[in-house]
């Protein structure tokens, strides 16, 4: 098996490789205030993203969108998958004590195989302008609309 530090959405499914699918991301306690931190402009944080939509029901979906359609990267904190509902459209910000650094129009899910820790931050697109697939070469990250 090769090795693949990132995967576009379609080499990943084409590799194989399993998505990890969940069916409560806010089922622990950790996961709830990670939703709670992430939906909520905070000045207790030096770095926060927060998502626009501080709904459950979003939060759920958007989860599982990202991990079923995102594309796969590996970190040294860890794999992840890294997903554009549309390039350009805000989903929300990322913010440096309460004030707006720059919006987001990215999601990530981190810890995506640990079904107690898994959660999703926004951030912006334009950090994997650059990002290309290991298998195919093409930009790691495609908008779905």
């Amino acid at each position: 098996m090769v090795f693949y530090p990132a995967l576009c959405a379609p080499c990943f499914d084409i590799v194989g490789a399993p998505r990890p699918a969940y069916s409560d991301p806010l089922g622990t306690t950790g996961q709830r205030a990670s939703h709670v931190k992430h939906s909520q402009i905070s000045t207790r944080f030096d770095r926060q993203s927060t998502f626009d939509s501080n709904s459950t029901a979003y939060w759920r979906n958007t989860q599982n969108e990202t991990l079923a359609k995102g594309a796969y990267e590996v970190t040294y904190q860890g794999p992840r998958f890294v997903y554009v509902p549309s390039i350009g459209s805000r989903i929300g910000a990322v913010n440096s004590r309460g004030s707006e650094l720059y919006p987001a129009d990215t999601v990530v899910a981190v810890n995506p195989w640990v079904s107690t820790g898994a959660h999703i931050l926004a951030d912006g697109s334009s950090r994997w302008s650059r990002a290309r697939c290991g298998r195919c070469g093409g930009p790691l990250l495609r908008a779905s609309t």
